[in-house]
């Protein structure tokens, strides 16, 4: 429960928790100071979200370094929150890279990247330029290939980002068996839409005045 509380506290700018994280993130790379292992999923993100070059290559070299799978996702995880775009950018030509990111990992890479509103649009346009990668890679039936389009598609909430999506598919032309998956997309997509246009006023009044929150509910 800590975690949960500390991790949305971050997400949401808390000064509090994102100083004392910071400085146990620096304590860790200066000093070699280890991190409760409660408190790395809440340390690690932070310090790369709001560090630099210099502590995400650290993190890059521990994840090379590290043969414990839970320690490797936690740093995929963490490299994928940098505000800094052509680092984030670096961090997707990895994921295809075998000899750097596991090459079943690469669409795990690509949800953490598309995850951060840092990283949204990048990973987009990574995507649509690797396309004929990830098709060959995947299959457009596979398992893989569904989540690929779910991950770089799912956060999308306008009209103009509906229609590129659409354009975008259908200059790839029969996607055979991954139809499905591409269908799916455009659905959420319609949905988010339909939901933003439903409760946009709603959110901006909850933004503005707390108290209309507590007597208005979300769908």
């Amino acid at each position: 429960m800590r975690t949960l509380v500390l991790n949305t506290a971050w997400a949401n700018g808390n000064d509090d928790v994102i100083d004392t994280a910071t400085q146990l993130f620096q304590n860790w790379m200066r000093f070699n100071q280890t991190v409760d292992a409660d408190l790395k999923s809440v340390v690690y993100p932070v310090g790369i979200a709001y560090g630099g070059e210099e502590e995400w290559e650290f993190v890059w070299d521990q994840y090379l370094s590290s043969s414990d799978p839970y320690e490797k996702r936690l740093f995929l995880s963490a490299l994928g929150k940098s505000r800094i775009p052509w680092l984030l950018s670096r961090y997707l030509e990895y994921s295809i890279d075998p000899s750097k990111v596991r090459t079943q990992d690469t669409t795990t890479v690509i949800a953490y990247v598309s995850g951060n509103v840092y990283g949204r649009y990048l990973t987009w346009n990574f995507v649509r330029n690797n396309w004929s990668l990830f098709l060959e890679r995947y299959g457009g039936g596979s398992f893989s290939f569904s989540r690929l389009i779910k991950y770089v598609t799912g956060s999308f909430t306008t009209e103009l980002e509906l229609k590129e999506v659409e354009r975008f598919f259908s200059e790839q032309g029969d996607q055979g068996s991954g139809a499905r998956a591409v269908r799916q997309a455009l659905e959420v997509i319609q949905r988010n839409i339909l939901w933003l246009e439903t409760n946009q006023n709603l959110i901006q009044n909850c933004l503005s005045d707390t108290q209309s929150c507590f007597s208005s509910s979300l769908p």
